[in-house]
């Protein structure tokens, strides 16, 4: 029996990693507050009652396949420069390094979107991992976050925005092609 059930939590999951998606099952409930910029806030949510913040290492939304050594190089060299960063914006927060009382966790997941012409909102984008690929689109950084309370595990509020003052190419991808899409998201105001 535990066989099985290990089984189909593996198969759960795989499914969930391999979704053609962001960070969120879904998007609705997400209010448009800018231009490429969609916000919520739970009506429970005190963020007052917390003193401190946790941030884990930014996510990529990826190919789940195996990775080649040069894109896995890539990766790791978005990951760390991405969460060093945002690190570095919030330390006028007193940042903990373990969950704890009164802490709120910022999760950050990161990854690439088409913006079809024919749709508004975040309707329009059409994920795509981070990676190499063959295609000619325009793809956009797209930045999810969520603010989570570390002892109940409540999501207090998330955020959406998409950076598109500059398009990516995927066809050459290399840390230094995505780093302006970065350097611009982190330039902007953190609301959190």
């Amino acid at each position: 029996m535990k066989i099985l059930i290990s089984i189909v939590l593996l198969l759960l999951f795989s499914a969930c990693a391999t979704k053609e998606r962001g960070l969120f099952n879904s998007y609705i409930g997400l209010k448009k507050i800018d231009k490429n910029f969609y916000f919520e806030q739970t009506n429970e949510a005190n963020l007052s009652a917390y003193d401190k913040v946790f941030v884990p290492e930014v996510k990529l939304m990826i190919n789940q396949g195996e990775l080649k050594p040069a894109q896995h190089q890539l990766n790791m060299e978005i990951k760390a420069y991405a969460t060093q960063k945002y690190r570095k914006k919030i330390s006028h927060y007193k940042r903990v390094d373990i969950r704890q009382k009164g802490t709120i966790e910022l999760r950050i997941a990161l990854s690439l979107a088409s913006l079809e012409k024919n749709k508004k909102g975040l309707n329009a984008l059409n994920f795509r991992p981070i990676s190499p690929s063959e295609t000619e689109e325009k793809l956009y950084l797209v930045v999810e976050t969520e603010a989570i309370d570390v002892m109940t595990l409540k999501r207090l509020s998330r955020c959406v925005r998409i950076v598109s003052d500059k398009s990516i190419d995927t066809s050459n991808l290399s840390f230094k092609e995505i780093q302006p899409s970065l350097d611009s998201w982190l330039s902007t105001t953190i609301r959190y």
